[in-house]
């Protein structure tokens, strides 16, 4: 309907990448300073990685923010990997699992996963931890453990979980 002299068709929709580039989009409001606004918002919306109401004009509009998928890093490719793996590849997660095993660490054992075998000399090569990344220690090994943590904490990883006895974590 009309609001404010401003065309708000039910349905709007505009995809922006977070580099002020428009993807997609159905309608642009015409003839309007909207559309600037509406980046502004936008802008803080990705920032904050978080979705907000914003009230322009006589108009509500929704920004909703979509992130990437989650990142999940698994240290340790034995059996109870297995059902991790699966859960997280159900919620469409980014799934690695690194193990020191040959045996082990084979992507016919983790099909919805990438698989990398560590290397002691360096227990990251070959993966990717950030600030947004998920982080499973199952290694049942308190040596390389104790060995890789350092590399890990160092990457700041939004979540780290450590399987062990409370006496050794």
């Amino acid at each position: 309907g009309h609001r404010s002299g401003i065309e708000s068709p039910i349905g709007f929709w505009n995809i922006l990448d977070g580099i002020d580039s428009t993807l997609g989009f159905r309608p642009q409001f015409p003839h309007s300073t909207i559309d600037q606004e509406l980046r502004a918002h936008a802008a803080v919306a990705f920032a904050r990685n978080q979705s907000c109401l914003v009230h322009m004009d006589g108009v509500d509009i929704f920004l909703e923010w979509i992130g990437p998928p989650q990142s999940l890093v698994i240290f340790g490719a034995g059996h109870d990997a297995r059902p991790l793996v699966e859960m997280a590849h159900q919620l469409g997660w980014n799934i690695t699992v690194a193990d020191l095993r040959p045996a082990y660490a084979r992507p016919e054992r983790f099909p919805s996963a990438a698989v990398v075998q560590m290397s002691k000399d360096d227990p990251l090569r070959g993966i990717h931890i950030d600030g947004d990344t998920a982080v499973a220690m199952i290694t049942h090994n308190f040596v390389l453990d104790v060995s890789v943590l350092p590399h890990v904490l160092a990457q700041k990883p939004v979540y780290l979980g450590l399987l062990g006895p409370r006496n050794r974590a």
